[in-house]
């Protein structure tokens, strides 16, 4: 990996709750691995993620790329609570879809 970039989600997304806003996330995460550069994206506690912003953003780089990709590319730095249920959520994803 060249690099690592650390982003604040808020930054990105006007919101957590659409599959378009989601999308602009996938763009991101898409354009690090392309260009092999790794992000640390920020959370705000305070964020709830819907399951259309998770499915048009993480679950898009899984179905694109796979699992094990997204995590050598996408660390996110947020709450434990926060981070337990993104963690249940790829997971669950990918044991549904790709297993």
């Amino acid at each position: 990996m060249k690099t690592q970039t650390k982003i604040l989600l808020s930054s990105i997304v006007s919101n957590t709750e659409t599959n378009s806003e989601g999308v602009k996330l996938f763009c991101v995460i898409a354009k690090a691995i392309k260009n092999e550069e790794s992000i640390i994206l920020e959370i705000d506690s305070n964020m709830t993620l819907s399951s259309s912003f998770l499915n048009s953003s993480l679950g898009e780089v899984i179905d694109n790329y796979n699992l094990d990709v997204l995590k050598t590319y996408l660390k996110i730095q947020t709450t434990k609570t926060q981070f337990e249920r993104i963690n249940s959520y790829l997971n669950k994803y990918n044991d549904a879809y790709h297993n």
